[in-house]
């Protein structure tokens, strides 16, 4: 069964013990329902960002209505030119615009790129692209995006130097991790696994150990 089938199973089985249950067992089993659709949405949302690793997202390169995805990845091409380690023929899978034209926006361009090892190579060296006016992040899926911007204010608040490496903000030699129940950062155990590690920004700026509100 994959993940998508156990979390519609587990929200039936929610759905059918409504009603026959008492007000103590009825809340357990919400509880345990609760914690097993959260674990499975986690998964889920892991399984996206792998999907996703060998992504990366170029803002700023000029559009047009009529823009094909071979100019698009034209354009590409032109930007990454000036790396220091010239791309092989290939190492771009595909290249397009991400949404409708707009005359008043410029659509990014979302690229995949042959192995994770070149697109790792092309994220590294985004500062040699700074004169080109073009900014490039990775892609994940929705709610780590979200968690990752809680991540920043966090480290801008906090007012030193910081790094974000996947779902992890490290300042200080410490690391800090954001927790959904409580809308809140929480320092963890650096030494625990720190797997899917995707890319490292420092910036500096405020402090607190709770996430600010907007």
């Amino acid at each position: 069964m994959d993940i998508n089938e156990r979390l519609l199973a587990v929200e039936e089985k929610m759905a059918a013990s409504e009603g026959c249950l008492t007000p103590d067992i009825s809340g357990s089993v919400a509880e345990a329902v609760r914690c097993e659709t959260d674990s499975i949405t986690r998964r889920l949302d892991e399984f996206e960002d792998r999907s996703r690793r060998e992504n990366l997202i170029f803002y700023g390169l000029p559009d047009s209505q009529t823009q094909s995805w071979v100019e698009s990845e034209n354009k590409i091409h032109e930007v990454l030119s000036i790396l220091e380690t010239p791309l092989y023929e290939g190492a771009i899978e595909r290249a397009h615009r991400l949404g409708k034209f707009d005359h008043n926006k410029t659509r990014p361009i979302i690229v995949k790129f042959s192995s994770f090892k070149i697109k790792d190579l092309v994220f590294s060296s985004r500062s040699t692209l700074k004169p080109s006016k073009v900014n490039i992040t990775e892609d994940f899926c929705v709610a780590t995006r979200k968690l990752r911007k809680k991540l920043t204010e966090f480290g801008l608040a906090s007012g030193l130097p910081f790094s974000i490496r996947y779902n992890k903000v490290y300042i200080n030699k410490k690391c800090y991790m954001y927790e959904q129940s409580s809308d809140s950062v929480c320092e963890i155990d650096v030494h625990k696994d720190d797997a899917h590690v995707h890319d490292a920004t420092t910036a500096e700026r405020t402090a607190t150990h709770r996430t600010p509100q907007s």
